[in-house]
């Protein structure tokens, strides 16, 4: 997220600027999950668990005086916080599509929806007259497909390794800009999707 403001030298505010967005890098994610079969080709499902990521903030502030041909500017400053630990919780209902009624392995494919859960950002103040806006937390949705193998062990024991592919229609990066800003942080811009590998093992009740 980048935040800039344009400061006359009385400390009125003349402009700013906001944007943020999730951007491209990679996460650890962990979590447990519950399903019940009510046919042999279908697994009806919810996985719940966390996202391990990163997150950092830029900041800054330009002061401007008014002279006899205009505004010039007097002084800017900018700051990076960050990057820092990123906790987001995840739900996901889910569908799985087994091809195979029985064996020690099954291939399927699967289907279902991604929630992340967000918390807000309180930007660091400065003393005086700069404060920044801070930001809201939210739901970010997101559609998800993919395929895998399941694999049958004795005692009511089961793996399965699954390579899913999520859209992510919401939120998408937020932008704004209000009156008169000098210079802005640089966007960085976000792929829109998430590629995941992953690996879990379970057990049958019965």
């Amino acid at each position: 997220a980048g935040l800039y403001k344009g400061l006359k030298e009385i400390g009125e505010e003349i402009g700013s600027y906001q944007y943020e967005a999730f951007v491209k890098g990679s996460a650890f994610a962990t979590g447990i999950s519950v399903g019940y079969v009510p046919l042999w080709w279908l697994e009806v499902g919810l996985s719940a668990g966390v996202q391990l990521g990163r997150r950092s903030l830029s900041t800054g502030w330009t002061q401007y005086y008014t002279a006899e041909y205009g505004d010039e500017i007097q002084g800017s400053i900018s700051d990076t916080y960050g990057p820092v630990p990123s906790t987001m919780a995840v739900i996901e209902p889910r569908l799985r599509f087994y091809t195979l009624p029985n064996g020690p392995v099954k291939p399927y494919a699967t289907l279902g929806m991604m929630m992340r859960f967000y918390d807000a950002y309180n930007d660091p103040q400065l003393s005086g007259e700069v404060q920044y806006p801070g930001r809201d937390g939210g739901v970010g949705l997101g559609i998800t497909a993919g395929g895998g193998i399941a694999f049958d062990a004795p005692r009511g024991a089961i793996g399965f390794i699954e390579v899913p592919w999520t859209y992510l229609m919401t939120p998408e990066p937020y932008r704004q800009i209000v009156g008169d800003v000098a210079s802005t942080p640089r966007a960085e811009q976000s792929s829109g999707q998430l590629l995941a590998f992953r690996a879990g093992i379970g057990f049958r009740l019965f």
